[in-house]
């Protein structure tokens, strides 16, 4: 199996479940996932796939469905709870942006420029808008905003072109700009709160709506190898990256106390809950791994609900050789493609041997990716491999070595390749010096000890 988890497409959270895209044999799409477990796809989410944050939805059970950023058209807002629907209708002129609980934020622009933002709700079967108020003449909106369904944290250039933020709430549409100290680029929107970092190396927490000062202040390096995910209950929850072995996720409780590990593997992408919770992918290893919501205690400390396993991801298997006993393999996973071996015995029990990693190819195969065809692998018959790789190169892997091998010969093209290998003997189409034809080499000397050319050498053959 890999050791990399297999990924979760989580789009957004709310109070009786989240939202996912997965593909499975029945076609891909949106799916709603209750807390209990319970999967189901989302009506009229078939065939659609993975969108930035918030175009589904923020904070709530409601899934938005409807335009891309095209201008016009109608957003369907499905309560996954509830089960009910709403409908609220863009007006000619903006294009959609995200969805907030029941709040629809929409946009105008001016020469390929955001100008003027709006919040759509519906009230009472119609569809009543409020323009995004409070921001200087000559303001434009050059990102996605990120929220709840309380409010949205709004990033904007004014006429001085500096990047500002300023808290819009959701039901007014009024804008109060934040100082550079509450709000940055890497500030966390919670349910009710903000989180942000101050200086290089402390985390501050500010209640939505009250931003003079923090509610607390916790220990935690800003680097690009650390994220802040969120907030659950009394406890910064924040994730750290370690090399290949990804990221790690932990509880800093407020007071001081020992930091919590919540997760040894973990995807940071975490969506928030309206009570306050996370919903992420996260686990102790690639075989330990699943979806679940960290939500608060009796005591107030973070704890690990598991909802969903998510198996792990087997590696791929490009292109194969079994001879007397010795199975190789080319697999592809955890962002590289390995040739393995083990050896087969048939004695009763039916029994194979211990996988032995042979070295890495340069990355080919499908299974991961499509990266073109695997090097032409061939066993000998005595242990050995005989390969022929992408450069044009025939090399022969003596038993335990690990690649790239010794060469044989170089300077093959495409057209040219393994005929066939036995023993000591490796045959090939190749170039020599009267013409393409056959050649036969001898792998324990390494010398050529048969040309065929012509007509008798383009025939199929077999050693």
């Amino acid at each position: 199996m890999r050791t990399t988890p297999r990924t979760a497409y989580l789009q957004s959270a709310g109070a009786s479940g989240f939202l996912e895209y997965r593909s499975t044999a029945e076609g891909s799409g949106l799916w709603w996932t209750s807390y209990d477990g319970s999967r189901n796809p989302v009506e009229g989410g078939a065939g659609l796939g993975p969108r930035t944050a918030g175009s589904y939805g923020t904070g709530s059970d409601v899934v938005a469905l409807g335009p891309t950023q095209s201008s016009g058209g109608q957003v369907l807002l499905r309560d996954m709870g509830a089960g009910t629907t709403q409908t609220v209708a863009i007006p000619a002129g903006q294009s959609y942006l995200q969805t907030y609980g029941r709040t629809v934020l929409t946009s105008t622009s001016t020469g390929g420029e955001r100008t003027q933002l709006f919040l759509l709700h519906n009230e009472n079967g119609s569809t009543v808008q409020k323009p995004v108020t409070g921001f200087p003449d000559g303001t434009v909106f050059p990102f996605f905003p990120r929220g709840s369904a309380s409010g949205l944290l709004v990033n904007y250039q004014g006429p001085d072109h500096v990047l500002h933020y300023a808290w819009v709430d959701a039901e007014t549409g009024a804008a109060t700009t934040l100082s550079p100290l509450v709000a940055n680029s890497d500030t966390v929107v919670g349910s009710d709160y903000l989180a942000s970092w101050y200086g290089t190396s402390r985390v501050r927490v500010y209640a939505q709506g009250a931003f003079d000062s923090p509610t607390h202040e916790v220990a935690f390096p800003r680097t690009s190898d650390n994220a802040i995910l969120g907030v659950v209950g009394d406890a910064l929850i924040v994730a750290r990256r370690s090399g290949s072995a990804g990221w790690s996720v932990s509880a800093l409780p407020f007071d001081g106390s020992a930091e919590l590990p919540l997760f040894q593997r973990a995807d940071p992408a975490a969506v928030m809950t309206p009570d306050g919770g996370l919903v992420l992918a996260g686990g102790q290893s690639s075989v330990d791994y699943g979806i679940a919501k960290v939500q608060a205690g009796a005591d107030g400390l973070p704890r690990v609900h598991r909802i969903v396993d998510l198996p792990a991801v087997p590696m791929g298997i490009e292109s194969l050789d079994l001879s007397s006993g010795e199975l190789m393999t080319y697999e592809s996973g955890d962002g590289a493609t390995h040739l393995y071996s083990r050896s087969l015995a048939t004695a009763e029990p039916l029994s194979a041997g211990t996988r032995t990693d042979r070295g890495t190819t340069q990355r080919c195969g499908i299974t991961a990716g499509d990266y073109g065809s695997c090097p032409d692998l061939m066993g000998t018959g005595d242990g050995r491999a005989v390969i022929r790789n992408m450069a044009g190169e025939i090399s022969v892997l003596d038993r335990g070595q690990s690649l790239p091998g010794t060469v044989v010969t170089s300077g093959l093209q495409d057209q040219h390749g393994l005929a066939a290998v036995e023993g000591r003997y490796a045959a090939w189409h190749g170039p020599s010096p009267s013409g393409d034809g056959l050649v036969v080499a001898n792998l324990d000397t390494r010398k050529v000890v048969l040309t065929r050319t012509g007509a008798a050498g383009a025939v199929p053959s077999a050693l």
